[in-house]
């Protein structure tokens, strides 16, 4: 510590590190997001349950798995932005470009997806970046305000999106469409922003951004324990209890939210306390560092796989298209392992660092 006029608080020296149980969490994260998007058949209109086991299935990703997966990967984003923004060297000028690229990612992927997150990732990433000097106190007292808000508004019949721009959606996918349908859907601007301006994707990211600034991440290790571990399924049992007892968007909201810190801190235990675990998520840690070419994989290999200018799938049931996801899953997985191999970055996270940067690196490995 420095004292002049003023007491002037020396940062430690930045030191680049990567977090590998991160990677192997968002891995596992990503197979939970592929599940729900296969659920929902990538956005096609279809009812996927034709029996009993296909009934069983549905009724575990809907209260197990459906808006948990999603608020982790968010969180998991609000995580790396931390990671990035506390290097001196990134300036916020610089972080803003780099949303911006992801924005142009994203958009590119709802060519085909309408549900990709990366376009209103990459805005809210431009948001977040304005709170780097915030405390966490109050950047996570924030993000409860925008969650309870987003919950007033649905409350009240809407989608935040929805409460701007109505609530009817166009039919983008089907049966009878065809690729150039799903290209040129008239309807996509509009539903593109209506998905973006939803404010608990920024809330999602605020909560990532300062648990890491609490400097729990640096410090996993120890906070993955087991007394951490049982409160938190502690106050899962009780958040489901209550979404019995008084279902409503309040307390579904807080289920949600508990329940992707309940599993995001099993993930952990597990990678930090049974080493027989830790070697098979260190299997999945090259997926995980490719978690941008994955994820935008996933989509749009998702809709061709369901649409009928693709495999048709939509016209099977759900046990039959879970078992397609996680083929993909695992194809996905060995091919990013051969690739960081060889290579130092998945394909699109080199684009992405060659855009920020505007320079060519090595990608290859010595």
């Amino acid at each position: 510590m420095v004292k002049t006029r003023e007491t002037v608080v020396v940062p430690a020296p930045y030191k680049k590190q990567r977090i590998t149980s991160i990677d192997a969490l968002r891995a596992v994260t990503l197979l939970g997001i592929a599940v729900v998007h296969s659920h929902n058949g990538f956005g096609m209109d279809y009812d996927a349950v034709a029996g009993p086991v296909d009934g069983w299935v549905s009724a575990f990703i809907k209260f197990f798995l459906i808006n948990k997966c999603n608020s982790i990967f968010g969180m998991l984003f609000g995580v790396s932005f931390y990671l990035i923004l506390r290097n001196p060297a990134n300036t916020s000028a610089k972080f803003a470009w780099r949303c911006l690229l992801l924005i142009v990612i994203g958009l590119i992927n709802k060519i085909f997806y309408t549900f990709d997150a990366l376009m209103w990732y990459g805005m809210c990433g431009i948001v977040l970046s304005m709170m780097r000097r915030w405390k966490a106190s109050v950047i996570l007292t924030g993000a409860v305000v925008l969650i309870i808000f987003s919950a007033m508004v649905k409350h009240m019949g809407h989608s935040f999106g929805a409460y701007f721009f109505g609530d009817e959606l166009g039919t983008r996918y089907g049966p009878d469409k065809t690729l150039l349908d799903v290209i040129t859907y008239r309807h996509a601007v509009r539903d593109y922003l209506q998905l973006a301006l939803g404010v608990e994707t920024l809330a999602k990211f605020m909560i990532g951004f300062g648990i890491a600034k609490m400097g729990i991440i640096e410090n996993i290790e120890r906070y993955a324990n087991r007394r951490t571990l049982v409160v938190a399924w502690i106050i899962f049992a009780v958040s489901f209890v209550l979404v019995v007892l008084a279902s409503n968007v309040f307390t579904t909201k807080l289920n949600n939210y508990v329940g992707s810190l309940t599993y995001a801190i099993t993930v952990l235990y597990c990678y930090y306390r049974f080493s027989h675990l830790r070697k098979v998520l260190q299997l999945l840690e090259p997926y995980g560092k490719c978690g941008l070419t994955n994820y935008s994989v996933q989509g749009i290999t998702g809709v061709f796989v369901m649409g009928s200018f693709g495999l048709g799938l939509w016209r099977y049931d759900l046990m039959a298209v879970l078992v397609v996801s996680l083929v993909i899953y695992v194809l996905q997985a060995v091919f990013c392992y051969w690739w960081l191999k060889r290579y130092k970055y998945g394909p699109l996270e080199y684009l992405w660092r060659v855009g920020t940067e505007r320079k060519l690196f090595a990608l290859r490995r010595e």
